[in-house]
């Protein structure tokens, strides 16, 4: 069986994560001293949920150049050739 002290040490690989370096580090302070959790574990939850939500508004921040991009470039010729197509039949007849 392998001791505590090898177990944590293994998951210092999954700590290129952002955030987890915190998590891992919190655990070894509460398996080392004793210490309680469960405040540590909750702030650094709403830390995690706070920078995925900045990193998701960053996304879509980005992402509305794109749609307009598309609007503009796709959308508009066609709703033109459209009317056009709409016009020169209405001429010939």
């Amino acid at each position: 069986m392998e001791s505590r002290s090898t177990g944590p040490s293994r998951t210092s690989g999954a700590a290129a994560r952002p955030g987890h370096a915190a998590l891992v580090g919190a655990l070894r302070r509460g398996a080392r001293h004793g210490a309680p959790l469960a405040g540590t574990l909750a702030a650094h939850g709403a830390e995690v949920r706070a920078a995925r939500a900045r990193r998701l508004r960053e996304e879509a921040a980005r992402a509305a150049p794109k749609i307009q991009l598309v609007v503009a470039l796709g959308l508009v010729p066609s709703v033109l050739l459209l009317v056009a197509a709409a016009l020169v039949s209405a001429l010939l007849h």
